[in-house]
């Protein structure tokens, strides 16, 4: 069970790294057509 434990731990771990290399730039680039578009 502690083995199994440990490995989902990691999924996750990579699962949110993963999560956040794409949502980040999609993020910005939301700010950035918002911005624009106010001008």
């Amino acid at each position: 069970m502690n083995k199994k434990s440990r490995l989902w731990k990691i999924a996750v771990d990579e699962a949110r790294g993963f999560f956040f290399d794409v949502l980040d730039p999609l993020i910005r680039l939301a700010k950035w057509i918002r911005r624009r578009d106010r001008k």
